[in-house]
């Protein structure tokens, strides 16, 4: 009774670790050397190891020894290798690991060849726990533990290892989802500035090409103010590109100077910009303020080429709860539900999914004549930081 109440105990001691590590949101590497360590402890083995693929083709990725971590063990070539030679004169320990059990491997009775004997007798390794680290049909890799002895592994110790090897391969899942994200984020907004640049500058020069065409031939005599018009007109949109493309954290501004800033630059003469805030702003995490930038820049953009307004105002609110961002115009307005799934709306998914993308609240309000308003609404944290994706 007395062995399986320290098995409980150093079984919740480590789950608690494990979780209060996966709570503070680290580093991947940094939640899986916790894993590692804690099975090692919980196990009291010597040492231990966190590997990448499967018994076919096993890479070190780091390694535990003596209670010092090492992440580029110079030894990982003939651990990797040893391991596998040991997995594969064990056929049935291979089986269990590919089927997602756990398994001990008498290291000493498998260690068919000369160099897998000489790893084992000089890591004093006597018997081998290896925990697979897989979610649902996904297979991660493996963590083993050295053991200096063998023994059948309990229920409670076996429940253990799975539910540590579960946080771990969870853990690698969430950033490989995070990571993809990232990718379809970053190609959604390549979409968005080529559109911008098709749209804007290249139809530009589309047209000076056409009028310059008709001035060589003659067909027109104000070809030429034509084409030097809308060469101004391209060169504007140029510059707007650039600025779109220049990132908001190298600014060295605030968001309330950068919106303010770049709505400002962004309307042409004849446009009343009135950029308004209150609250404070500061806390919110560098996605949040990226994303709350790009949502008014567009709703911004959107006025200049369409809505033909005189009349723009940008107004900034937060809270102790919340942050908030209201852009409205006096333009000609639209059909909200019928631009959604228009060619010309792909600005509208735009903000939309990256409000999504942050859990903020998002509106749009417009009615044909009447102008058009876009709200955006974000919760803080409890710590006062706007909450992240």
């Amino acid at each position: 009774m007395s062995e399986r109440l320290a098995i409980l105990n150093r079984a919740n001691d480590a789950l608690r670790r494990t979780a209060d590590k996966l709570a503070e949101v680290p580093a991947l590497e940094a939640f899986l050397e916790q894993v590692l360590r804690s099975l090692v402890d919980t196990f009291q083995g010597s040492g231990g190891a966190l590997w990448w693929g499967d018994e076919q083709a096993v890479t070190l990725s780091m390694e535990l020894v003596r209670g010092v971590l090492s992440r580029t063990p110079g030894t990982a070539q003939p651990d990797a290798a040893c391991l596998k030679e040991l997995l594969a004169d064990s056929h049935d320990a291979a089986r269990r690991i590919r089927a997602g059990l756990i398994t001990v491997l008498d290291a000493r009775t498998v260690a068919a060849s000369l160099s897998a004997r000489e790893w084992v007798r000089s890591h004093g390794i006597k018997a081998l726990l290896i925990v697979p680290l897989m979610l649902g049909e996904r297979h991660f890799g493996c963590i083993s533990v050295r053991l200096s002895e063998v023994h059948n592994l309990g229920d409670e110790e076996v429940e253990l290892a799975k539910a540590l090897a579960t946080q771990a391969a969870l853990a690698m899942e969430l950033t490989r989802l995070s990571n993809e994200s990232r990718s379809v984020a970053i190609l959604q907004e390549r979409a968005r500035l080529a559109r911008e640049i098709h749209d804007g500058i290249v139809q530009s020069f589309i047209g000076i090409n056409m009028q310059l065409n008709r001035l060589r031939s003659g067909e027109s005599e104000g070809a030429l103010e034509k084409a030097l018009e809308l060469s101004e007109h391209g060169l504007g949109e140029a510059r707007r590109a650039v600025r779109a493309l220049r990132p908001l954290h190298l600014a060295g501004k605030t968001l309330v100077e950068a919106v303010a800033d770049m709505a400002r630059t962004s309307v042409g003469e004849g446009v009343k910009v009135e950029v308004t805030s209150s609250g404070a702003w500061e806390g919110l995490t560098p996605d949040a303020e990226g994303h709350l930038f790009r949502i008014v820049q567009e709703a911004v953009n959107n006025v200049v080429r369409h809505a033909e307004a005189d009349a723009l105002s940008v107004e900034l609110s937060a809270t102790a709860t919340e942050v908030s961002v209201l852009v409205s115009d006096n333009g000609k307005g639209f059909d909200v539900e019928a631009q959604q799934d228009a060619e010309h709306g792909f600005g509208l998914f735009s903000m939309r999914q990256r409000a999504d993308s942050m859990g903020a609240a998002f509106k749009i309000v417009s009615t044909k004549g009447g102008g058009t308003q876009v709200f955006t609404s974000l919760q803080r944290a409890a710590g006062g930081a706007a909450l992240e994706a």
